[in-house]
């Protein structure tokens, strides 16, 4: 790995790439892209300034950079050495947000002695978006809102198993009919009692 190769990624991004990361390019000889696990693809030289590009990180994430990817639709970054941070983020690559940034590890070093987890399953560290998120499901939780829309899943549920084992032969007509007849007469009465609840997306965002 050469430093004229290096210095072409800061100049055509305007970044600074971290040591550590700089350290990991030349010791690994990642001048291709390569894949580290089933999942974690980490890119080489060549493709760096390319693929940070194709997906805007600068314009939409200033002073990060993508390294790598899950081989999907999520992107593997690290800070600029401005920053003085050695984490390792994974971010999805939809609709790119700091906010929505979790942390896969806490340096490059102990992520390598993991395996290179790239899941979002895996992550040291949940992004802001995600802790707001699962704070406020615990509130709904709490709130008529969510019970009603628990017991309409149910009943719905109970009438898409009745279907099925009609479907299947399971049961009788005579009793689908009966049993139909008493799910669909506890569906209206359970919506006629709907004060408003709302669904936990419009909850959050009311």
């Amino acid at each position: 790995m050469t430093d004229p190769a290096i210095e072409a990624i800061q100049q055509a991004l305007d970044v600074t790439l971290p040591a550590f990361y700089i350290e990991f390019l030349q010791q690994h000889a990642l001048e291709h892209t390569r894949n580290f696990n089933d999942l974690t693809s980490l890119l080489g030289v060549e493709d760096v300034v390319q693929r940070n590009r194709d997906y805007e990180i600068q314009r939409w994430m200033p002073g990060y950079v993508m390294i790598g990817n899950d081989s999907g639709d999520y992107g593997i970054l690290v800070r600029d050495a401005v920053t003085n941070d050695p984490r390792i983020y994974l971010a999805g690559l939809g609709v790119l947000s700091v906010d929505d940034t979790a942390i896969l590890d806490h340096s490059i070093a102990t992520w390598a002695e993991r395996g290179y987890p790239c899941d979002s399953e895996e992550v040291v560290e949940p992004s802001p978006y995600t802790r707001q998120r699962e704070a406020a499901m615990e509130a709904y939780r709490l709130t008529p809102d969510y019970l009603w829309h628990q017991r309409a899943g149910e009943l719905q549920l109970e009438l898409n198993t009745i279907e099925k084992a009609k479907a299947g032969k399971a049961i009788d007509l005579k009793t689908y009919l009966a049993r139909k007849k008493e799910i669909q007469a506890n569906i209206a009465l359970h919506e006629a009692n709907n004060d408003g609840y709302l669904p936990f997306h419009q909850w959050w965002m009311r």
